[in-house]
């Protein structure tokens, strides 16, 4: 991401070598995961965007990079749902801009794009680059609500030697998780575990049932260090980003 997250490959092939340190978040703390008490398991649904050329078998794949996660936090990814959406834009703001616009449906927590590579990412991310230093985002997030997603689902870049596909899924489903910064292993993982927490306690004072919606895992607030608790919530947020 390029504002207040570093992005996800951003680096031409001069910087290959700087860039496979971003195939995580941080580096893992595996001790710590295991003193830490993420309580009972819970289920995030997802709302899965595809375009030309990305099968479903092709993102389950992918998102079968989350599956070490998903034991260690107790918290599995369950697809709500595979939708077709053709991709329209070529510039990283411009397809995050394309899943934003997807607002969170009545069965979504968060809402995930996989994209195909064109002609056009080819001649941007490594033959540009070879005179210049190119930027190259594989996946991003947004970062008002951390809800909304996408990841190239190819490979077809020299950056995607190191940033594959399957290791770029795991980054960002960490963002849509909870995770906010990079390189912060432990806050991560209290994010995660703060998330989690919190769908207790909406689930306690029955929110989702006053709001008449489906139990929500909540997010946080891109601006706040407060959380957004529905799904109503997240999309008014980005209803204002919008406008």
């Amino acid at each position: 991401m390029l504002r207040r997250l570093l992005p996800l490959g951003v680096f031409g092939p001069t910087l290959m070598v700087a860039g496979c340190l971003m195939t995580s978040i941080g580096v893992e703390h595996p001790n710590l995961v295991r003193s830490m008490d993420f309580g009972q398991p819970q289920i995030v649904h997802l709302c899965v965007y595809l375009d030309d050329g990305i099968s479903e078998a092709t993102a389950r794949q992918l998102l079968a990079s989350w599956d070490e996660q998903a034991n260690a936090f107790k918290l599995a990814v369950q697809v709500s749902s595979y939708q077709a959406l053709p991709r329209n834009a070529f510039f990283h703001q411009a397809l995050l801009d394309e899943i934003v616009a997807q607002p969170l449906a009545p069965n979504c927590d968060r809402a995930l794009y996989f994209v195909n590579r064109e002609l056009g990412d080819f001649v941007w991310g490594d033959l540009l680059a070879l005179a210049l230093p190119m930027p190259e985002v594989l996946g991003e997030v947004d970062d008002a609500t951390f809800t909304h997603g996408f990841v190239v689902a190819k490979r077809l870049s020299l950056n995607q030697l190191v940033l594959s596909p399957y290791l770029t899924t795991r980054h960002e489903l960490y963002h849509l998780m909870g995770c906010r910064r990079h390189f912060d292993m432990p806050n991560c993982y209290q994010s995660i575990r703060a998330l989690k927490r919190r769908e207790q306690v909406l689930l306690a004072k029955g929110v989702s049932l006053k709001l008449k919606e489906a139990p929500f895992y909540p997010t946080w607030d891109g601006y706040s260090d407060s959380t957004l608790d529905s799904r109503q919530a997240v999309n008014e947020v980005l209803n204002e980003r919008a406008d």
